[in-house]
């Protein structure tokens, strides 16, 4: 039996029938779209970065490309409900490490006149949807009074078209700012993609971005993001208020990250030479020649403080998980759930805080 039968708290509507609802195209204005290339060119999927570099980079990157981690939409409506109808690129699928909400899902957040942002509701393809290529959903707001809000989207799953379902009449209009006009760039691994997190609004750059309103493009990989010379090459090339470093899970050695990880930083001060730069291990403290490889890094970091850079900073890794739950801190020792990404959001903050001059 379906649990949903058993209990309507686990139902998820699979289609949205209102006679008073207009489908809005995100790709219109009044709608802002951040973290993706060229969103609104209806002739492709939303996408990270131009196809061409992915031709280049080729492999898994080419493909993840199509994930739009990272990618959301601002807008500002008094309707009384907010509806979603998503057309996937490919099919709806399972990642048996994650929830459909967090790999394919959205999620819908509130941005508080006071500052404050704070989540409302999923919207996730129900199991049924397996396999299918559009979903739907609608999130019941109550009253009518304005509200600015914030949709990311998934990290998983890809997303041909989208639309905003919202009531006939009610008020459409454009989303607040970010605070940073230039986004901030983290390139990495599956972790820095979104997984495991519950919801994509559960990454660490999207908890950053929720307390800080900061806007960032996520360009993590997974089982990709080895330090490649045409990745790099177009990395160092954005327009960008601060790049993370966050790809030492992928890098198959420490011969790899060696001869990978000088040349990434060269390549991005070289372009931008008073840029912000972060270098950050990989999360865990399963030893060996993860200590090593931190321990790599920091050198790095220290070499380049010791040639006058002043704009370098090392997050360590190794110790962002230790202390309360360390051990309840991944999914299978190597994935962060939401507590670990928690921890690698508050491992960052007092970093951002001071690059981007926050109280």
């Amino acid at each position: 039996m379906n649990i949903a039968e058993i209990d309507s708290n686990f139902n998820v509507p699979d289609n949205v029938k209102r006679d008073d609802l207009i489908w809005h195209d995100v790709r219109q204005a009044p709608f802002s779209i951040y973290g993706l290339c060229d969103p609104t060119d209806p002739s492709t999927p939303f996408h990270r970065f131009p196809f061409e570099v992915g031709a280049r980079v080729g492999g898994k990157v080419e493909d993840l490309n199509l994930r739009p981690a990272g990618g959301r939409v601002r807008f500002t409506t008094d309707s009384p409900f907010v509806a979603l109808l998503c057309e996937t690129h490919y099919p709806i699928g399972v990642m048996p490490h994650m929830t459909l909400a967090g790999s394919q899902g959205f999620d819908l957040y509130l941005n508080r006149e006071n500052g404050e942002t704070v989540f409302l509701k999923p919207f996730m393809p129900p199991s049924g949807k397996l396999g299918e290529h559009d979903f739907a959903g609608i999130v019941e707001l109550g009253d009518g009074q304005s509200r600015r809000l914030t949709l990311n989207f998934p990290p998983y799953g890809t997303v041909k078209n989208l639309w905003i379902g919202l009531k006939k009449g009610a008020s459409l209009s454009g989303g607040i700012p970010y605070r940073n006009e230039l986004p901030a760039v983290f390139y990495g691994s599956s972790i820095t993609e979104g997984a495991c997190a519950s919801r994509p609004g559960l990454t660490y750059q999207a908890i950053l971005s929720k307390y800080l309103n900061l806007d960032f493009v996520n360009l993590g990989f997974a089982g990709a993001a080895k330090g490649e010379p045409e990745l790099v090459a177009y990395m160092a090339g954005l327009k960008m208020s601060c790049f993370v470093s966050d790809y030492d899970h992928n890098a198959p050695s420490l011969e790899h990250l060696q001869a990978t990880l000088p040349p990434l930083y060269r390549a991005v001060r070289d372009k931008n030479p008073s840029l912000p730069f972060i270098f950050m291990s990989a999360p865990g403290t399963n030893g060996g020649s993860r200590k090593i490889r931190r321990d790599y890094i920091e050198s790095v970091w220290r070499e380049a403080v010791s040639a006058g850079d002043r704009n370098v900073w090392f997050i360590d890794g190794y110790s962002i998980f230790s202390g309360d739950l360390e051990d309840e801190c991944t999914v299978e020792w190597c994935h962060p759930n939401d507590l670990g990404m928690r921890k690698m959001a508050l491992a960052l903050m007092p970093v951002f805080k001071k690059i981007y001059g926050i109280k």
